[in-house]
């Protein structure tokens, strides 16, 4: 039969190192995926919502709707999670505007300054 004496005293052993030329993801890029509030998931919805509700307009009108846009979504992006009423009125909001936005007779807009 088998004895330990038939046995190799070289056994191969196991590397860290991917073989050349093939080169391990960082750690960084493995996607950790973490689960989204559901107001964080309506406020992402509305945001992709408007930003479609601007492809309808006159080319000259998108460029302004969609810094409108970004720019109410940056101002707003540092929001408090746990101040969710501020949130869904944000939210409702929101959507009041993209009602007007995908109303064919708006073409445009006047922004004036309330100081």
């Amino acid at each position: 039969g088998y004895t330990d004496d038939n046995r190799s005293t070289s056994r191969p052993t196991c590397t860290t190192t991917p073989p050349t030329g093939m080169s391990a993801p960082p750690q960084a890029a493995r996607a950790v995926k973490r689960s989204l509030s559901g107001l964080a998931k309506q406020a992402f919805s509305l945001h992709r919502d408007l930003l479609r509700a601007v492809r309808s307009k006159a080319p000259e009108a998108r460029v302004f709707f969609a810094a409108q846009i970004r720019e109410a979504f940056e101002t707003h992006r540092r929001l408090d999670p746990r101040d969710i009423f501020n949130i869904e009125h944000r939210i409702r909001h929101g959507r009041k505007q993209l009602e007007l936005l995908r109303s064919p007779s708006v073409t445009g807009a006047h922004l004036t300054s309330v100081d």
